[in-house]
């Protein structure tokens, strides 16, 4: 067996056995060296604090995965929350729909109403032009009774006059009597006649009076209907200013989502601009790519030593309003020499593009082929695209590519499960 010299390498082989230490320092005989029981309690002490901190460090690494577990529980709560709120606003749609509904019924009562009316109106036209014939015919009855008077004294008058004769003429005394026998009938004829017509001029006149009855309950009918018309106008008011208000809301909620949603997108973008950059790899001979984002220096440095070219190119106002804010502006170089750019692209993202975002996007690929003299392109990143740029886009890349047309852009369409909050680990 090997003879231990110093006081390190026996602490080092005995450990912290203090029956094993005793039997070592006595198999050594170094049972008197002075220090050396001390030295091995200050080593265990030292072992004990490193075992201490190790478990705190522990301990620390699970409150922090603890944490970590809540924050990635509260993004997908604020998810939840958003999903919420879209189908609220589908509800809102819904009932503003039905709203719009109600009111286009209301509209259609009130042509009806309206069409009630002028009906109602022309037949109270027709009764009063039938009460101003009525009226007619009782002059005409009144005219033909007058008459029949002017007759019936006629008669009497020719009555004494055949008296006179009969008395005057003896001999014709039986015609006479034939001939006052039929003027009695005629007159007995006229009597009734005038009586059928006394019975007619008083239905006429109760007619005419349920006539101005009727009328008088149409007057009354308008009337309501007048009122009810008034009612529903107040009320379609009332209903305009509610929709007003839901729609004020809507508009608020709808601009609140647009924002969250287009910081999620400009966040996947970035996640992926090397996946964008390798689109356009092909066509420099690269396979794999660094890409460097400008700086905010870098691209002032561009503008302030390009102002010239581009006011030329008229787009001078509108980088100074874009180009300080882009979503992405980058240089792209071979993973194994980065020194040295191929190329740039210019990427402005969006939940929905617009044209908006497509104007910004060809515009800072303009800027980037202006101030660094090499090929630079244009993209728009998003999950889907307004009507009007779905004609300006481009979705393949070779298509995209072969028409090196300046003023258009590559659609690179990203996943809407990309769209999340960025894990925070």
């Amino acid at each position: 067996m090997t003879q231990l010299t110093t006081y390190e390498e026996l602490i080092e082989r005995v450990g912290s056995d203090p029956e094993l230490r005793t039997r070592l320092f006595e198999a050594f005989g170094l049972s008197a060296l002075p220090g050396l029981h001390g030295r091995m309690d200050a080593f265990e002490h030292t072992q004990q604090g490193v075992l201490d901190t190790q478990q705190g460090m522990l301990d620390t690494i699970q409150d922090i995965q603890g944490t970590q577990k809540e924050i990635r529980d509260t993004q997908r709560g604020m998810l939840n929350t958003q999903q919420r709120v879209l189908d609220t606003q589908q509800g809102v749609l819904d009932t503003q729909q039905g709203i719009l509904n109600t009111i286009q019924d209301i509209q259609d009562t009130q042509n009806e109403m309206r069409d009630t009316q002028k009906g109602m109106l022309d037949t109270q036209q027709g009764m009063l032009n039938t009460i101003q014939e009525i009226q007619d015919t009782q002059k005409e009855i009144r005219d033909t009774q007058r008459g029949m008077l002017d007759t019936q004294q006629g008669v009497l008058d020719t009555q004494q006059g055949i008296l006179n004769t009969i008395q005057d003429i003896q001999g014709t005394q039986n015609e006479m009597r034939d001939t006052q026998k039929g003027m009695l009938n005629t007159i007995q004829e006229l009597q009734d006649t005038q009586k059928g017509m006394l019975n007619t001029i008083q239905e006429l006149q109760d007619t005419q009076k349920g006539m101005l009855n009727t009328i008088q309950e149409l007057q009354d009918t308008q009337k309501g209907m007048l009122n009810t018309q008034n009612a529903l106008l107040k009320g379609q008011d009332s209903i305009r200013q509610d929709i007003k208000a839901l729609h004020g809301m809507y508009r608020r909620q709808h601009d609140d989502q647009s924002r969250f949603r287009g910081a999620y997108a400009i966040d996947a973008t970035r996640a992926n601009e090397v996946a964008i950059a390798l689109l356009f790899a092909q066509k420099h001979g690269l396979r794999r790519v660094s890409v460097s984002r400008f700086t905010k220096d870098e691209r002032d440095e561009m503008m302030s030593e390009n102002m010239s070219a581009l006011e030329s190119d008229g787009l001078l106002d509108r980088a100074w309003a874009t180009f300080a804010k882009p979503d992405l502006v980058a240089k792209v170089a071979d993973l194994h020499r980065r020194e040295f750019a191929h190329y740039s692209i210019a990427v402005e993202a969006s939940f929905t593009a617009g044209m908006k975002d497509l104007a910004r996007a060809i515009d800072h690929a303009k800027i980037l082929r202006c101030a660094t003299g090499k090929p630079a392109y244009a993209v728009v990143a998003s999950v889907r695209l307004d009507r009007q740029v779905e004609s300006q886009v481009v979705a393949d890349v070779a298509e995209f590519l072969e028409a090196e047309d300046e003023d258009s852009a590559f659609w690179y369409r990203l996943d809407e499960e990309e769209l999340e909050p960025l894990d925070p680990c």
